[in-house]
């Protein structure tokens, strides 16, 4: 062990950056170690800066100029720089590269998944992904992509196990953990799936029909009676009881008698006999034996992706980051010379964030910390949160316990108010029992509320018309800041008014966050938060022209592309003239990038889009735009992007599809990868640089801080949920080697809710302490002001047995109880702030918000907008409403079928997405199998059979009246004499004999169609004048609106000024 070994437990706030700072300084002022023989070790790039800096600054400030300067020798980095290091210096013992490449991420992807499509390990479970709990869902997709998505996650795990992930018997030990979690079967089932045989023969026999239409006095009796009958013929025969667990499920839960809804004679009792039967599930072997059997293909199945990776990654020279550690940690596990050799060569230790290792992270590091002269781990188990990155608290935990006398605590918090502190440290009392040690606030309190709860009387699933937690969370944060609500400045700890960068949402999902995004831009605030959109950035869209052009100067759509949007500025009526002469591409203004064509070939993507970047000034400009930092952060990712392009395997490029490292390959291959995961995502702009609330997930706030911060989403629950892999360990006695003991825990999917439940209750020990971590998180990220969005509507609602909440654990667990404007916390009381939300939503709700993105046309230096008339042109026609009082025209409604209602999605945009896509679909091919228009659109099949009805009834209700033809999802654009443009996309124009109608498909319940037709009026005379001026041969005569729904269609005819079939601005 190290002579001078400390464990630093610091508490959040608590300054532990300042603290290794002075620590590392000082050992360097007292000459007690030398600067190149320092090792420090951070989580983030940033972060290892940040401490080099201040480490530097504090030694110049004593005037330690030479000890400055050996301080770029020293081994300050994260821990991938540190193992890639290693491996460099040691290439001969680990038998690698002294120099390798380090694999990018599209590179691995694209390995990875080569490996997937070429082995036949997994094809027993692809045979019939359905007994192995997969089918298609709308949020998970289809059986394949949750199959494959399981192995990308047992691949990641085992990685993180380092050389231990690769032992042959892991898959066994693995497998009888599952076993042992699921409990005592039978050894053979037959028996039992012939007891249930006979019970199903016994009820068909006697009632061989189903008892839909006799005894189904409601809809939802006729739909219980025709599932069961389904059931019980499949199970007849006998082949499917063996295999399909499911259907056991079913047979459990048959209808019976109800008040007001009676069976025949007899049924009940044949019915039980076997819902009796069928409880046999519990003690039959064949889901446990499938579910051992997934688990042992998928393991073994992994570790041979995994060899046949690493040989692909041999034979092109290269690295990935997992390597960087799991290859360090074999180096020096393997050669105790090299590990000897780095020893001696340094003089400390030091660890920030050691809680976030994950298990081959910690045998890396520990093994030169406990080695070390002096050491330093820096870490606390509360905020360990990155479980799902594969860290594993619980190896910290076991460190701190078998070495108790090397802890030293950091005693006091310097970020929050003391009444602030003082409820972290009640609260967290009763969260973290005796491991839990008080910190002393360093702030005093200023006179202003430091914790509200701002009470939602409704769920996040309420009605339509009901005020959520979001628009009540919006309207309290709107009333902050035209209050102006009192914060202490961080820079001057001054008393200001707060503006919108001082405030943090902090949710537990990108999902909602997008709600809260919504409902502060419909208050007029402006929000800063992670999104996606940047392929379709403004300041990418210009890149990719300059980039086209300069590569191919004949490329007219670029060169009008890049004049007419870019600081040119050229008219696009010139532009477009110019095009069609054959002069655009001469244009002087182009001239910067005609320069750079013949470089096109001879430099690297890399090197040729620097060049670029550099000709057109599109940094310097993006500076003089609005949203400047997000522009530069999208520009900075493209010159990301050329670097990963030009650094890529050419056998790989060729594989996927792309031959040679052209910049017009590398546009390409930069479109085919938009539809990848998080490919589409566009960069955060450096923290405190963006304007409006921040909204970030609780995950994403570690390590921040805000003046004002709202904790929202508490009433989502934590439970453990099936399908999930993480890695496990038999004990922790002996840390040096706790990676022998590794192996995977998989929580299977089953269609046994009592067993569901037990590998539940397994995992939920661990569950909840990480739900403890994760409120530990949120909640001390408030300096001054901390306001819980409290969900009245959910608290108490918990039934024994069910999964918990996050609120329901914290009061529990911290034992509050809150009385009007106080909150007792144990023993201690806290004075608060409480807001009473609204029940009814706000009419401003209702209106569609469209995201705080870049909109202008075109760009100049100044940012300023060009120019233009008012009219209503200068919008898409979607865009424009129309108040129920102006309404001038007379509507018929026209039942034409049964309406298709409980399309469950997200939000209103998705469900109306996903119908437009379904109809479109039956409309244009009506015999289109539904299950393939379910998996494209996401929605349920009985749903999709539905709307295939409705799309017949509508069909056939246009040909009556004379409509033969239909066009779907049409899309238009018309081009004015002043250069604007005019895009839109109608959902279905009908054409007869003597013109056109405009139909529109709208979603989601409607009292008065005919009332409501008027509010989408002024967008369809918006469709019909464009319609009219595009397609002049015949007049648009009718509008009308398909209330998906209601099963109706409101018409009216298009006004005298639609039908002119001409446009004017």
């Amino acid at each position: 062990m190290a002579k001078d070994f400390k464990i630093i437990p610091a508490n959040a706030g608590a300054g532990k950056t300042y603290f290794l700072t002075e620590t590392l300084a000082d050992w360097l002022s007292s000459k007690e170690v030398r600067p190149q023989k320092v090792l420090a070790v951070t989580y983030t790039e940033a972060a290892a800066a940040e401490l080099r800096e201040r480490v530097r600054a504090r030694l110049l400030s004593e005037g330690m100029v030479d000890e400055t300067l050996l301080l770029d020798t020293a081994y300050i980095s994260t821990i991938h720089g540190l193992g890639q290091r290693l491996l460099s210096e040691n290439a001969f013992a680990f038998g690698g590269s002294p120099s390798p490449r380090l694999i990018e991420e599209a590179e691995a992807d694209f390995l990875i998944r080569r490996a997937l499509a070429s082995s036949d390990a997994f094809s027993e479970i692809y045979a019939d992904l359905a007994r192995y709990g997969f089918s298609y869902k709308p949020q998970a997709g289809s059986a394949e992509d949750q199959f494959r998505s399981l192995v990308r996650k047992t691949i990641d795990q085992l990685r993180a196990l380092g050389t231990s992930g690769q032992r042959l018997g892991i898959a066994a030990e693995s497998v009888l953990e599952l076993k042992d979690i699921y409990g005592a079967v039978e050894i053979d089932g037959s028996q039992i799936e012939e007891t249930l045989h006979d019970a199903v023969c016994r009820l068909l026999d006697e009632f061989p029909q189903s008892l839909e239409q006799s005894h189904g006095s409601s809809a939802a009796a006729k739909k219980a009676f025709r599932a069961n009958y389904d059931a019980l013929s499949r199970a007849r025969k006998c082949d499917d009881l063996s295999r399909n667990w499911k259907l056991w499920k079913e047979l459990r839960a048959l209808r019976l008698s109800v008040r007001g809804n009676p069976t025949p004679q007899g049924y009940d009792t044949l019915a039980q006999a076997v819902m009796v039967a069928a409880e046999g599930i519990l003690r039959h072997p064949g889901p446990l034996a499938d579910a051992s059997r997934l688990l042992d293909i998928v393991v073994m199945g992994s570790q041979s992706i995994i060899d046949d990776y690493s040989v692909a990654k041999q034979k092109i020279g290269a690295v990935d980051y997992a390597d960087m550690v799991s290859g360090a940690e074999r180096l020096l596990r393997e050669n105790p010379e090299v590990l000897s050799a780095v020893v001696g060569e340094v003089g400390c230790v030091v660890i920030d964030e050691f809680q976030d290792t994950n298990p081959v992270q910690f045998a890396f590091l520990w093994m030169l910390a406990q080695r070390a002269p002096k050491t330093i781990l820096v870490g606390d188990a509360k905020q360990s949160i990155m479980g799902f990155q594969g860290a594993d608290v619980r190896l910290t935990e076991a460190l701190v316990t078998q070495n108790a006398e090397a802890v030293e605590r950091l005693p006091k918090n310097w970020r929050s108010s003391s009444e602030l502190v003082r409820f972290f440290n009640a609260f967290s009392k009763g969260l973290f029992g005796e491991e839990y040690h008080p910190v002393v606030a360093s702030r005093s309190q200023e006179d202003i509320q430091f914790l509200e709860i701002l009470s939602c009387p409704n769920t996040r699933g309420s009605r339509k018309d009901k005020a959520r937690p979001y628009h009540n969370v919006a309207m309290r944060i709107d009333a902050m800041l035209s209050d102006c609500t009192l914060i202490v400045d961080p820079k001057n700890e001054n008393l200001r008014p707060a503006i919108e960068e001082d405030i943090a949402v902090l949710c537990t999902s990108h999902a909602q966050m997008a709600n809260y995004a919504n409902a502060l831009r419909a208050l007029g605030i402006a929000v800063q938060m992670e999104q996606a959109g940047w392929h379709d950035s403004p300041v990418i869209q210009l890149a990719r022209h300059a980039i086209a052009f300069a590569a191919d100067p004949s490329d007219g759509y670029a060169a009008l592309g890049w004049l007419t949007l870019g600081p040119t500025r050229m008219d696009v009526e010139i532009a477009l003239q110019q095009l069609t002469e054959g002069t655009l591409c001469s244009s002087s203004a182009l001239e910067p990038l005609r320069t750079l064509s013949a470089e096109a070939s001879s430099q690297t993507t890399e090197t040729f889009v620097a060049k670029v970047l550099n000709a057109t000034a599109l940094m310097a400009w993006c500076k003089d735009q609005p949203n400047c930092e997000r522009l530069v952060a999208d520009l900075l990712r493209l010159h990301q992007e050329a670097k990963i392009f030009s650094d890529l395997d050419c056998e790989l490029l060729s594989a996927e599809g792309f031959f040679g490292k052209s910049p017009s390959v590398f546009l390409g291959w930069l479109l085919d990868r938009k539809d990848q995961a998080g490919a589409n995502a566009r960069p955060s702009p450096d923290s405190g640089t963006g304007k409006g609330v921040e909204l970030v997930t609780w995950f994403s706030a570690k390590g921040r801080e805000w003046p004002i911060v709202f904790v929202c989403q508490l009433d989502e629950k934590f439970a453990a949920r099936a399908g999930e892999m993480k890695s496990d360990f038999s004990n922790f006695a002996d840390l040096s080697n706790v990676l022998a003991t590794a192996r995977l825990s998989y929580f299977p999917k089953l269609d046994i809710k009592e067993k569901t439940e037990a590998f539940k209750d397994h995992h939920r020990p661990k569950d909840e302490m990480t739900a403890r971590r994760q409120l530990y998180v949120a909640m001390t990220r408030a300096r001054d002001r901390l306001v819980l969005e409290w969900p009245e509507a959910s608290i108490g609602k918990t039934s024994a047995g069910e999964d918990r909440s996050f609120v329901d654990l914290f009061l529990e667990e911290a034992d509050i109880e809150i009385q009007m404007s106080e909150m007792r916390v144990g023993t201690e009381r806290f004075s608060i702030g409480q807001t009473i939300g609204v029940k009814v939503k706000p009419e401003i709700f209702d209106s569609p918000v469209e995201a705080a993105v870049e909109t202008q046309r075109r760009f100049d230096a100044s940012g300023a907008a060009l120019p233009t008339p008012n009219t209503p042109w200068r919008q898409q026609p979607s865009g424009l409403e129309q108040e129920f009082e102006t309404m001038k025209v007379e509507v018929e409604d026209f039942e034409i079928a049964k309406g298709v209602r409980g399309l469950e999605f997200e939000s209103a945009t998705e469900r109306g997405t996903a119908a437009h896509l379904a109809l479109r679909a039956f409309l244009q091919e009506p015999d289109i199998d539904p299950q393939r228009v379910s998996a494209a659109s996401k929605i349920p099949l009985d749903k999709v059979v539905e709307l295939q009805a409705y799309a017949s009834e509508l069909a056939a209700w246009l040909k009556n009246r004379g409509y033969e033809r239909i066009h779907l999802e049409l899309p238009l654009q018309f081009v004015a004499s002043s250069g604007a443009e005019i895009n839109a996309i109608v959902d279905c124009l009908a054409e007869g004999p003597d013109g056109y109608l405009i139909l529109d498909h709208k979603t989601g319940a409607v009292a008065e169609t005919g009332k409501r037709f008027a509010h989408y009026l002024q967008q369809l005379e918006a469709y019909a004048k464009l319609v009219g001026a595009i397609f002049q041969q015949k007049p648009v005569t009718k509008l009308a609106i398909n209330w998906v729904d209601e099963g109706k269609v409101s018409l009216a005819a298009a006004s005298a000024e639609a039908k002119t079939r001409s446009i004017s601005f």
